[in-house]
């Protein structure tokens, strides 16, 4: 998994998530857990502008949503993959 900054709000319907515990509770009901910090989702869950998660892949048609998250020394950039 890559980790992401989102730059607008994002939803996202399907597929497997890496998030923190501080943003898990308040998406729990549509969330199942996998592993530790991994998380399938069940239903919608929205991100707003600035979050940090963590993905597999991003969809095409929103991939202008979001930037990769680098090293402190690295520059952030829109997500290209």
């Amino acid at each position: 998994m890559r980790e992401y900054k989102t730059v607008q709000t994002v939803d996202l319907y399907t597929g497997r998530i890496g998030l923190a515990d501080d943003q898990v509770r308040p998406r729990a009901n549509r969330l199942k857990k996998i592993h530790d910090g991994i998380y399938g989702i069940l239903a919608p869950v929205q991100f707003k502008a600035g979050e940090t998660i963590r993905l597999d892949d991003i969809p095409k048609n929103i991939r202008h949503r979001f930037e990769i998250v680098k090293a402190k020394n690295d520059a952030k950039k829109p997500a290209q993959l």
